[in-house]
Protein backbone atom coordinates (compact mmCIF):
# COMPACT_ATOMS: atom_id res chain seq x y z
CA UNK A 1 0.00 0.00 0.00
CA UNK A 2 1.06 3.62 -0.81
CA UNK A 3 0.27 6.83 1.40
CA UNK A 4 0.48 10.77 0.74
CA UNK A 5 1.68 12.34 3.00
CA UNK A 6 2.09 16.58 3.24
CA UNK A 7 5.60 17.41 3.45
CA UNK A 8 4.85 19.49 6.31
CA UNK A 9 3.84 16.99 8.68
CA UNK A 10 6.87 14.35 7.97
CA UNK A 11 8.65 13.31 10.56
CA UNK A 12 12.65 15.32 10.87
CA UNK A 13 14.36 11.31 10.44
CA UNK A 14 12.67 11.20 6.91
CA UNK A 15 13.30 15.01 5.73
CA UNK A 16 17.10 14.34 6.62
CA UNK A 17 17.51 11.00 5.08
CA UNK A 18 19.55 10.90 1.99
CA UNK A 19 16.55 10.18 0.02
CA UNK A 20 14.17 12.39 0.62
CA UNK A 21 17.06 15.54 0.09
CA UNK A 22 17.77 13.99 -3.11
CA UNK A 23 14.09 14.14 -4.34
CA UNK A 24 13.58 17.71 -2.74
CA UNK A 25 16.30 18.86 -5.05
CA UNK A 26 14.58 17.17 -7.83
CA UNK A 27 11.26 18.47 -7.20
CA UNK A 28 11.87 21.37 -5.00
CA UNK A 29 8.02 22.41 -5.79
CA UNK A 30 5.85 19.78 -4.66
CA UNK A 31 4.22 19.68 -1.29
CA UNK A 32 2.88 15.92 -0.85
CA UNK A 33 5.01 12.77 -0.80
CA UNK A 34 3.86 9.40 -1.52
CA UNK A 35 5.33 6.33 0.70
CA UNK A 36 5.28 2.59 0.90
CA UNK A 37 3.26 1.84 4.31
CA UNK A 38 6.14 -0.73 4.43
CA UNK A 39 8.91 2.18 4.77
CA UNK A 40 7.38 4.55 6.95
CA UNK A 41 8.13 5.01 10.17
CA UNK A 42 6.55 7.73 12.53
CA UNK A 43 8.94 7.44 15.49
CA UNK A 44 11.52 4.68 16.75
CA UNK A 45 9.95 2.91 19.16
CA UNK A 46 10.25 -0.73 19.19
CA UNK A 47 7.78 -3.18 20.71
CA UNK A 48 7.97 -6.19 18.21
CA UNK A 49 9.92 -7.78 15.74
CA UNK A 50 7.45 -6.52 13.09
CA UNK A 51 8.27 -3.06 14.29
CA UNK A 52 12.14 -3.29 14.41
CA UNK A 53 12.14 -4.83 10.96
CA UNK A 54 10.37 -1.85 9.19
CA UNK A 55 12.67 0.43 10.68
CA UNK A 56 15.21 -1.67 9.22
CA UNK A 57 13.36 -1.76 6.07
CA UNK A 58 12.87 2.77 6.16
CA UNK A 59 16.70 3.58 6.63
CA UNK A 60 17.60 1.13 3.38
CA UNK A 61 14.79 3.07 1.75
CA UNK A 62 15.54 6.50 2.98
CA UNK A 63 19.26 6.38 4.17
CA UNK A 64 18.67 8.00 7.59
CA UNK A 65 20.58 10.43 8.85
CA UNK A 66 23.09 8.66 11.53
CA UNK A 67 22.52 10.73 14.44
CA UNK A 68 19.27 8.98 14.74
CA UNK A 69 21.45 5.62 15.24
CA UNK A 70 21.70 6.41 19.00
CA UNK A 71 17.91 6.34 19.54
CA UNK A 72 17.46 3.26 17.76
CA UNK A 73 20.29 1.60 19.62
CA UNK A 74 18.67 2.46 22.67
CA UNK A 75 15.40 1.88 21.56
CA UNK A 76 15.83 -1.64 20.40
CA UNK A 77 18.30 -2.74 23.11
CA UNK A 78 15.56 -1.41 26.03
CA UNK A 79 12.63 -4.12 23.95
CA UNK A 80 15.36 -6.62 24.15
CA UNK A 81 15.91 -6.46 27.28
CA UNK A 82 12.52 -5.87 29.16
CA UNK A 83 10.65 -6.65 26.51
CA UNK A 84 9.06 -10.17 26.40
CA UNK A 85 7.57 -9.81 22.66
CA UNK A 86 11.37 -9.96 21.94
CA UNK A 87 11.51 -13.74 21.96
CA UNK A 88 12.47 -14.69 19.40
CA UNK A 89 14.42 -12.25 18.25
CA UNK A 90 15.95 -11.97 15.14
CA UNK A 91 18.45 -9.39 13.63
CA UNK A 92 18.95 -8.16 10.14
CA UNK A 93 20.64 -9.56 7.26
CA UNK A 94 24.46 -8.42 7.11
CA UNK A 95 25.66 -5.43 4.13
CA UNK A 96 22.12 -4.47 4.08
CA UNK A 97 23.23 -0.85 5.85
CA UNK A 98 25.19 0.57 7.89
CA UNK A 99 22.83 0.89 10.20
CA UNK A 100 21.87 -3.29 10.32
CA UNK A 101 25.48 -3.62 10.53
CA UNK A 102 26.19 -1.52 13.42
CA UNK A 103 23.02 -3.31 14.94
CA UNK A 104 24.87 -6.16 14.53
CA UNK A 105 27.86 -5.48 16.00
CA UNK A 106 25.70 -4.69 19.29
CA UNK A 107 23.94 -7.65 19.72
CA UNK A 108 26.92 -9.84 18.48
CA UNK A 109 30.03 -8.57 20.18
CA UNK A 110 30.55 -8.99 24.22
CA UNK A 111 31.05 -5.70 25.86
CA UNK A 112 35.02 -6.48 26.36
CA UNK A 113 35.57 -6.63 22.45
CA UNK A 114 32.62 -4.49 20.94
CA UNK A 115 34.72 -1.04 21.20
CA UNK A 116 37.09 -2.75 19.52
CA UNK A 117 35.26 -4.29 16.70
CA UNK A 118 33.86 -0.87 16.20
CA UNK A 119 37.22 0.50 15.41
CA UNK A 120 37.87 -2.23 13.05
CA UNK A 121 34.60 -1.73 11.53
CA UNK A 122 34.72 2.04 11.28
CA UNK A 123 31.27 2.32 13.35
CA UNK A 124 31.26 5.73 14.96
CA UNK A 125 27.64 6.02 15.77
CA UNK A 126 27.78 2.73 17.69
CA UNK A 127 31.14 3.71 19.15
CA UNK A 128 29.49 6.74 20.45
CA UNK A 129 26.55 4.76 21.92
CA UNK A 130 28.73 2.45 23.86
CA UNK A 131 31.06 4.89 25.17
CA UNK A 132 27.48 6.81 26.47
CA UNK A 133 26.16 3.56 27.68
CA UNK A 134 29.34 2.47 29.78
CA UNK A 135 31.72 5.19 30.44
CA UNK A 136 34.17 7.22 28.74
CA UNK A 137 36.96 4.46 31.09
CA UNK A 138 35.68 1.74 28.24
CA UNK A 139 38.37 3.46 26.06
CA UNK A 140 41.07 3.91 28.16
CA UNK A 141 40.72 0.32 29.66
CA UNK A 142 43.05 -1.83 27.57
CA UNK A 143 41.18 -5.27 28.50
CA UNK A 144 41.96 -8.80 28.15
CA UNK A 145 41.19 -9.01 24.45
CA UNK A 146 43.16 -6.23 23.30
CA UNK A 147 47.04 -6.78 21.87
CA UNK A 148 47.35 -3.08 20.51
CA UNK A 149 45.95 0.37 21.70
CA UNK A 150 42.15 0.57 20.97
CA UNK A 151 43.01 3.17 18.11
CA UNK A 152 45.56 0.31 16.22
CA UNK A 153 42.29 -1.32 15.14
CA UNK A 154 41.13 1.33 13.47
CA UNK A 155 44.81 2.67 11.93
CA UNK A 156 45.28 -0.70 10.82
CA UNK A 157 42.14 -0.84 8.82
CA UNK A 158 42.91 2.20 7.36
CA UNK A 159 39.94 4.03 8.57
CA UNK A 160 40.71 7.56 8.94
CA UNK A 161 36.96 9.17 10.17
CA UNK A 162 37.49 7.05 13.53
CA UNK A 163 40.90 7.15 13.85
CA UNK A 164 40.29 11.01 14.09
CA UNK A 165 37.47 10.74 16.02
CA UNK A 166 38.51 8.25 18.38
CA UNK A 167 41.22 10.81 19.51
CA UNK A 168 39.16 13.74 19.95
CA UNK A 169 37.46 11.41 22.17
CA UNK A 170 40.38 10.89 24.08
CA UNK A 171 41.73 7.28 22.72
CA UNK A 172 45.44 6.52 23.84
CA UNK A 173 48.29 7.60 21.34
CA UNK A 174 50.95 5.56 21.46
CA UNK A 175 54.03 4.97 19.63
CA UNK A 176 53.05 1.77 17.95
CA UNK A 177 50.03 3.21 16.13
CA UNK A 178 52.57 4.66 13.45
CA UNK A 179 53.91 0.81 12.02
CA UNK A 180 50.35 0.02 10.29
CA UNK A 181 49.94 3.32 8.78
CA UNK A 182 53.48 3.30 7.50
CA UNK A 183 52.67 -0.35 6.35
CA UNK A 184 49.65 0.76 4.90
CA UNK A 185 51.23 4.02 3.29
CA UNK A 186 48.51 5.72 4.43
CA UNK A 187 49.60 9.71 4.23
CA UNK A 188 46.75 10.89 6.07
CA UNK A 189 45.88 8.93 9.24
CA UNK A 190 50.42 8.89 9.32
CA UNK A 191 49.61 13.21 9.58
CA UNK A 192 46.77 12.75 11.99
CA UNK A 193 49.08 10.79 13.98
CA UNK A 194 51.68 13.52 14.03
CA UNK A 195 49.60 16.34 14.52
CA UNK A 196 48.16 14.28 17.57
CA UNK A 197 51.55 14.37 19.08
CA UNK A 198 52.18 11.09 18.38
CA UNK A 199 55.51 9.77 20.79
CA UNK A 200 58.25 9.54 18.76
CA UNK A 201 60.38 6.99 19.76
CA UNK A 202 63.22 4.90 18.54
CA UNK A 203 60.56 2.04 18.21
CA UNK A 204 59.03 4.48 15.94
CA UNK A 205 61.52 5.64 14.12
CA UNK A 206 62.86 2.36 13.30
CA UNK A 207 59.28 1.48 11.94
CA UNK A 208 59.61 4.63 9.33
CA UNK A 209 63.31 3.71 8.52
CA UNK A 210 62.70 -0.05 7.36
CA UNK A 211 58.79 0.16 6.04
CA UNK A 212 58.07 4.01 5.01
CA UNK A 213 57.60 4.84 1.36
CA UNK A 214 59.66 7.65 0.13
CA UNK A 215 56.78 9.71 0.65
CA UNK A 216 55.88 8.66 3.95
CA UNK A 217 59.74 9.02 5.05
CA UNK A 218 59.58 13.00 4.21
CA UNK A 219 56.36 13.44 5.46
CA UNK A 220 57.66 12.13 8.86
CA UNK A 221 61.15 14.00 8.65
CA UNK A 222 58.54 17.36 8.91
CA UNK A 223 58.28 16.40 12.19
CA UNK A 224 61.47 14.54 13.22
CA UNK A 225 63.90 17.59 15.04
CA UNK A 226 67.10 15.14 15.26
CA UNK A 227 69.81 14.49 13.54
CA UNK A 228 69.31 12.23 10.55
CA UNK A 229 72.31 10.55 11.15
CA UNK A 230 70.51 8.61 14.03
CA UNK A 231 67.95 7.30 11.65
CA UNK A 232 70.86 5.23 9.21
CA UNK A 233 71.36 2.18 11.56
CA UNK A 234 67.94 1.76 10.75
CA UNK A 235 67.39 2.50 7.77
CA UNK A 236 69.88 -0.13 6.23
CA UNK A 237 67.01 -2.28 6.24
CA UNK A 238 65.61 -0.44 3.70
CA UNK A 239 67.74 0.54 0.70
CA UNK A 240 65.47 3.05 -0.82
CA UNK A 241 65.22 4.92 2.47
CA UNK A 242 68.98 4.62 3.12
CA UNK A 243 70.07 6.23 -0.23
CA UNK A 244 67.34 9.24 0.40
CA UNK A 245 68.83 9.72 3.82
CA UNK A 246 71.84 10.12 2.89
CA UNK A 247 71.25 12.09 -0.17
CA UNK A 248 69.22 14.61 2.40
CA UNK A 249 72.46 14.60 5.28
CA UNK A 250 74.91 15.33 2.36
CA UNK A 251 72.82 18.30 1.54
CA UNK A 252 72.78 19.66 4.99
CA UNK A 253 76.70 20.79 5.19
CA UNK A 254 76.43 20.77 9.21
CA UNK A 255 76.23 17.07 9.27
CA UNK A 256 79.24 14.85 8.46
CA UNK A 257 79.37 11.32 6.75
CA UNK A 258 82.11 9.79 8.34
CA UNK A 259 84.77 6.81 8.47
CA UNK A 260 83.34 5.81 11.71
CA UNK A 261 79.69 6.50 10.76
CA UNK A 262 80.08 3.78 7.92
CA UNK A 263 82.18 1.13 10.06
CA UNK A 264 79.26 1.35 12.40
CA UNK A 265 76.27 1.13 9.95
CA UNK A 266 78.39 -1.85 8.32
CA UNK A 267 78.74 -3.66 11.70
CA UNK A 268 74.73 -3.40 11.99
CA UNK A 269 74.77 -4.72 8.42
CA UNK A 270 76.27 -7.79 9.57
CA UNK A 271 74.27 -9.20 12.06
CA UNK A 272 71.32 -8.55 9.90
CA UNK A 273 70.30 -10.32 6.36
CA UNK A 274 70.18 -7.40 4.82
CA UNK A 275 69.82 -6.00 0.57
CA UNK A 276 73.70 -6.26 -0.44
CA UNK A 277 72.85 -3.41 -2.37
CA UNK A 278 73.13 -1.76 1.24
CA UNK A 279 76.53 -2.99 1.90
CA UNK A 280 77.29 -1.85 -1.47
CA UNK A 281 76.05 1.55 -1.19
CA UNK A 282 77.92 2.23 1.89
CA UNK A 283 81.66 1.60 0.78
CA UNK A 284 80.66 3.37 -2.16
CA UNK A 285 79.42 6.49 -1.04
CA UNK A 286 81.82 6.50 2.52
CA UNK A 287 84.93 5.22 0.20
CA UNK A 288 85.06 2.27 2.69
CA UNK A 289 85.31 -1.39 2.17
CA UNK A 290 84.60 -4.52 4.25
CA UNK A 291 88.08 -5.70 3.99
CA UNK A 292 89.48 -2.44 5.52
CA UNK A 293 86.41 -2.82 8.23
CA UNK A 294 88.02 -6.49 9.14
CA UNK A 295 91.31 -5.05 9.38
CA UNK A 296 90.13 -2.20 12.06
CA UNK A 297 88.06 -4.35 13.94
CA UNK A 298 90.43 -4.79 17.01
CA UNK A 299 89.16 -6.01 19.89
CA UNK A 300 85.69 -6.44 18.35
CA UNK A 301 84.90 -2.61 18.31
CA UNK A 302 82.21 -2.78 15.65
CA UNK A 303 81.35 -6.29 15.36
CA UNK A 304 81.32 -9.48 17.49
CA UNK A 305 83.18 -12.09 15.15
CA UNK A 306 84.69 -12.53 11.32
CA UNK A 307 81.90 -15.39 11.06
CA UNK A 308 78.82 -14.95 8.47
CA UNK A 309 75.87 -14.90 10.80
CA UNK A 310 73.93 -17.16 11.13
CA UNK A 311 70.75 -14.58 9.96
CA UNK A 312 71.89 -14.54 6.56
CA UNK A 313 72.15 -18.69 6.66
CA UNK A 314 68.40 -18.51 8.11
CA UNK A 315 67.18 -15.96 5.32
CA UNK A 316 69.19 -17.77 2.81
CA UNK A 317 70.44 -14.63 1.58
CA UNK A 318 73.00 -15.86 -0.98
CA UNK A 319 73.70 -12.69 -2.56
CA UNK A 320 74.82 -11.29 0.72
CA UNK A 321 76.64 -14.35 1.78
CA UNK A 322 78.98 -14.09 -1.46
CA UNK A 323 79.90 -10.85 -1.01
CA UNK A 324 80.80 -11.43 2.52
CA UNK A 325 82.65 -14.46 1.59
CA UNK A 326 84.25 -12.62 -1.14
CA UNK A 327 85.66 -10.01 1.27
CA UNK A 328 87.24 -12.24 3.56
CA UNK A 329 84.31 -13.10 6.08
CA UNK A 330 84.35 -16.90 7.03
CA UNK A 331 82.26 -19.90 7.47
CA UNK A 332 82.13 -22.79 9.86
CA UNK A 333 80.91 -26.44 10.62
CA UNK A 334 78.06 -24.33 12.69
CA UNK A 335 77.23 -22.62 9.15
CA UNK A 336 77.11 -25.80 7.78
CA UNK A 337 74.64 -27.32 10.13
CA UNK A 338 72.66 -24.11 10.14
CA UNK A 339 72.25 -24.57 6.09
CA UNK A 340 71.05 -28.44 6.71
CA UNK A 341 68.79 -27.78 9.72
CA UNK A 342 66.80 -24.58 7.36
CA UNK A 343 66.73 -26.53 3.98
CA UNK A 344 68.39 -23.96 2.35
CA UNK A 345 67.87 -24.21 -1.07
CA UNK A 346 70.48 -21.23 -2.11
CA UNK A 347 73.43 -21.23 0.81
CA UNK A 348 73.20 -24.95 0.59
CA UNK A 349 75.20 -27.02 2.84
CA UNK A 350 77.67 -28.12 -0.74
CA UNK A 351 78.22 -24.67 -0.88
CA UNK A 352 79.07 -24.16 2.53
CA UNK A 353 81.23 -27.30 2.82
CA UNK A 354 83.18 -26.22 -0.58
CA UNK A 355 84.04 -22.91 1.80
CA UNK A 356 84.61 -24.51 4.94
CA UNK A 357 86.95 -26.80 2.77
CA UNK A 358 88.61 -24.04 0.60
CA UNK A 359 89.09 -22.31 4.03
CA UNK A 360 91.17 -25.53 5.89
CA UNK A 361 93.18 -26.11 2.10
CA UNK A 362 94.86 -22.07 2.92
CA UNK A 363 95.54 -22.98 6.46
CA UNK A 364 97.30 -25.97 5.02
CA UNK A 365 99.91 -24.49 2.27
Amino acid sequence: MISTYHIADLPEHITESTHFINLRSLCPDETHIDILDEVYVSNFEIDSQAKFDQIIRADCYFGFDRKVYADIFRNLERFWREDPNSSPFQLSKKDISNLSNQLITLFTERQSSIIMTCMKLNQIELFDYIVERDGRGIIQDEGMLRVFPLLYYAVFNNHVEITKHGIEKGCLITDDLLKPAVQNDNLEIARILFESNIPITSRLERAVCEFASIKMLHLFLEYYNKPLTGLLHYAVHNFENLKELVLLIEKNFDLKLSRELAFNLLGVCLRYSVDVRVIMFIEEQFGVCLRELIAENTQMKYFNSNYIHTNIIVEDNLDLYMYLHNSGFLVCEETYRTSVHYLCRKITPGLVRKHINETLAKKNI
